[in-house]
């Protein structure tokens, strides 16, 4: 189960929201083995960011995959999902930030895989 995370300082419309999820669910199968049907998306927008020393428009996107992915695959997904999000929310990418975080165990449905 992919689980993404978006934080933002823009506020994202229930349009952009919608058009974003359903993006998402269409790059995260650039990953092997990873569907939108097990996809879960959290949106944290219009937070206080700085960086760099400066309020703006930033996003940090944080991607958790149950085991690891090949590294080519998560380059092709983070460069489009930021290329995405450039389009959808209008944050430069310069300004997007995304990590991903990979678990050998994981949760799901009450039984540990």
């Amino acid at each position: 189960m992919p689980y993404i995370s978006i934080t933002t300082s823009k506020k994202l419309t229930e349009t952009v929201r919608e058009e974003i999820a359903k993006e998402l669910g269409v790059l995260i199968t650039t990953i092997p083995g990873k569907e939108e049907k097990h996809l879960m998306i959290h949106f944290a927008d219009e937070q206080d960011m700085f960086f760099r020393g400066q309020r703006g428009d930033y996003a940090f996107i944080t991607v958790q995959l149950y085991t690891a992915a090949p590294y080519d695959a998560k380059s092709e997904f983070a460069g489009a999902v930021c290329e995405m999000l450039e389009d959808k929310a209008g944050i430069a990418i310069p300004d997007i930030y995304l990590n991903f975080t990979e678990f050998p165990n994981w949760c799901a449905g009450g039984a540990l895989k």
